[in-house]
């Protein structure tokens, strides 16, 4: 039968079941370390065999032993036996057995002890040689084996911490390429961003210089235009002031030998000729523009005059607000231009829409004149042809502009004079007629005492001045044939037409003529006034009272001109 000693776990290989991979053996070999960090790791066993006492054993074992003995195991018993029966001495004990003494003598030691007590064979001596070598061969192997682990695990750390390292440069490395890259992101986009906005200021300084440029070349240029245009007027004034003041002399002298040096038959051949215009335009245009072949022509016609129908509406006294009116109607009139038909349908619905307005605005408001007879003017300077229709409509509406004067006993009287009549058939009051009549003379009026805009003085050749189509000396024309007038056929609305003629229009008057005009206004508003005091005209002592206003202080209102405000 086979004996196996007892397990031992300082005579186990480290190739069975019990190894030194357990922490707290690595943890006990790391405290065994020497000072100079190096293991010492014969240490370790002589502190284990050192440490030690032997118990001797029962008598119960005698039996055993001889069987042992005979068998030649009983050195090899022994020692199994002594080491599990050895206790753990006092550290100091450790000073007995040298740290540095061999493994070898350390087991022979405990052979020693355990012949102490039986007697041994020499078959026991070479067994107990072939356990302590056997001891001193498991316990150098298992040494190995620590030493291996710790040379192992010692590598490893130092790996870890050599990767540890190299991952440690590996981010700052990274961080500090991704700063230099971020710095030069930063710097690269600050560049450029100076750079763009230097280009912009650059930009900015030529445009402005350039705007500055062209505002002080435009500047100069309205500057000249306006000294030439000023002076242009100055000359036709003067001019006109020559003329009107020949005339007026002229006029002077032949009143002296008659008062009636009105040619009154001239007159009415002018009025039957306009009369005549009125008929031919609704003969040769309005009538035109009906007939089924012009179907698709009078549809055109009919939306261009619907959008400059509103414009009229839209004129105030804001300079700004007029030009854009002004601009739109060219441009609708332009278009029209395209059709000879078309074209004199809408100058013949301008025509229309000027007095219409006088009628009902103006009459209601007289400084709205303004804006209107300047719109009126400048499209008269725009389209001359406009003219021939325009005038032929202010005469139907109110002939005094011409100074045209019949009896009105006759139906045909009053439809000549431009009496309307009600829905009901009856002839209009005549306050409302004297009020409409009023307001065509003011707008006709406002249009002569009105200058040309330099704007058309500068597109016409300097040999060749613009001419004005209703100058001032119409409004003396108006003036001089009412007085003229036989005092038979003189109604109320005379009286009224001069009031309102009196106040758009008599200022610039004087301006033109000077004393002859001061002579004609004393005279209306004293002389004709008295000379029909028993009539009781409220249109003659509305003119009176202004004639006294203007002999107290030598002043005139006016109505305020066009403005930016």
């Amino acid at each position: 039968m086979r004996f196996t000693p007892h397990r031992h776990e300082y005579f186990e290989n480290a190739s069975d079941y019990d190894s030194l991979s357990d922490s707290s053996d690595i943890e006990e070999l790391f405290e065994l370390s020497n000072e100079d960090g190096k293991l010492n790791l014969n240490s370790e066993l002589d502190f284990q065999l050192e440490g030690m006492s032997v118990e001797s054993p029962s008598s119960s074992e005698d039996e055993l032993g001889d069987i042992l003995e005979r068998a030649g195991l009983t050195a090899r018993f022994n020692m199994i036996n002594i080491i599990d029966r050895l206790t753990p001495t006092p550290i100091t004990s450790r000073a007995q057995t040298p740290v540095g003494t061999p493994i070898s003598h350390q087991c022979q030691e405990i052979a020693r002890i355990g012949g102490n007590k039986r007697e041994e064979t020499p078959a026991a001596t070479d067994a107990t040689d072939i356990t302590v070598q056997f001891v001193s061969d498991a316990m150098k192997n298992k040494l190995k084996q620590s030493k291996e682990i710790v040379n192992n695990l010692i590598r490893l750390d130092r790996e870890r911490k050599e990767a540890e390292e190299a991952e440690r440069r590996r981010i700052e490395e990274e961080k500090r390429l991704a700063e230099e890259a971020r710095l030069k992101a930063e710097e690269e986009a600050r560049r450029k961003a100076e750079e763009e906005e230097a280009l912009k200021r650059e930009a900015e300084r030529k445009l402005r210089e350039a705007k500055e440029k062209e505002l002080a070349e435009k500047k100069a240029k309205e500057e000249a235009a306006k000294l030439k245009a000023e002076a242009d007027a100055k000359a036709a004034k003067e001019k006109a002031e020559a003329d009107a003041k020949a005339a007026i002399e002229k006029a002077n002298e032949e009143s002296k030998k008659s008062k009636s040096t009105t040619n009154f038959l001239q007159i009415e051949k002018d009025f039957l000729k306009y009369k005549q215009d009125i008929i031919d335009i609704k003969t040769n245009v309005v009538e035109q523009l009906k007939l089924p072949e012009n179907k698709a022509l009078k549809t055109i016609v009919g939306q261009q005059r619907r959008k400059i129908n509103p414009k009229f509406g839209q004129l105030t006294h804001h300079i700004e607000q007029y030009k854009r009116i002004v601009s739109e109607i060219h441009e609708y009139v332009t278009q029209a231009k395209a059709n000879d038909l078309a074209y004199k349908f809408i100058l013949n619905f301008i025509a229309k829409a000027v007095v219409a307005q006088a009628e009902t605005e103006v009459t209601v408001n007289s400084a709205s004149s303004i804006p209107l007879a300047t719109l009126a003017l400048n499209l008269l300077l725009l389209f001359p042809e406009l003219e021939y229709y325009l005038i032929a409509r202010f005469v139907k509406k109110c002939p005094l502009v011409i100074g045209y004067t019949c009896a009105v006993d006759t139906e045909e009287g009053r439809l000549r004079m431009g009496w309307k009549r009600k829905s009901d058939g009856k002839w209009e009051e005549d306050v409302q007629y004297n009020e409409r009549l009023s307001g065509i003379a003011t707008v006709y009026a406002v249009m002569t005492r009105l200058r040309i805009d330099h704007v058309f003085v500068l597109t016409n050749d300097v040999a060749r001045p613009v001419k004005h189509p209703l100058p001032i000396s119409n409004s003396w024309h108006l003036v001089v044939r009412a007085l003229n007038t036989p005092l038979n056929l003189i109604t109320n609305v005379h009286f009224c037409v001069l009031g309102a003629w009196w106040e758009s229009c008599a200022f610039e008057l004087l301006e033109a003529y000077g004393k002859q005009a001061a002579k004609i206004i004393r005279v209306t508003c004293e002389d004709w006034t008295l000379s029909v005091a028993d009539r009781k005209y409220s249109g003659a002592a509305r003119l009176r009272l202004l004639g006294e206003d203007y002999a107290k202080d030598g002043t005139m209102q006016r109505f305020k001109g066009m403005g930016r405000d």
